[in-house]
């Protein structure tokens, strides 16, 4: 199903931390993608409880500010890791078929401050209360 079908029918998640934690990761995604189109008719729900974005037709822009870092509360040790190791050889390598250099330069610059923006909630509230490990990751 659909998250906005889920939110109409008031279905409620068997585990409502790992829902939280799943979305949080959703929301740091579509900030590091500058995805313009995020709302709930592109959040699939899997049968098991996974979340899955789809639509990025209105992603990848050029800017290298976030959008709305005050929605980013938590995140994956395991994405939180990988944006860290994320370079710009790597993105190249990867997605130069489908994105432009200025592309790759916006996400990279937005990686930094997601990156930034965690660092300084882990300092200030402690690792526990801003990195989470998503059961099944």
């Amino acid at each position: 199903m659909m998250e906005g079908d889920r939110f109409k029918k008031k279905v409620e998640p068997p585990n409502r931390a790992v829902w939280n934690d799943q979305m949080q990761n959703a929301r740091v995604f579509n900030e590091l993608v500058y995805n313009t189109d995020a709302n709930l008719g592109n959040v699939l729900i899997t049968k098991d409880w996974q979340v899955a974005l789809v639509d990025f037709s209105r992603a990848f822009r050029t800017a290298k500010d976030l959008r709305t870092p005050e929605n980013l509360t938590r995140i994956d040790r395991r994405v939180y890791d990988g944006l860290k190791s994320l370079t710009e050889k790597s993105l190249t390598e990867r997605l130069s078929q489908v994105l432009r250099d200025s592309e790759i330069e916006g996400l990279l610059a937005r990686r930094d401050k997601i990156i930034q923006h965690f660092d300084k909630a882990i300092a200030g509230q402690g690792k526990h209360a801003a990195v989470c490990s998503i059961e099944g990751h």
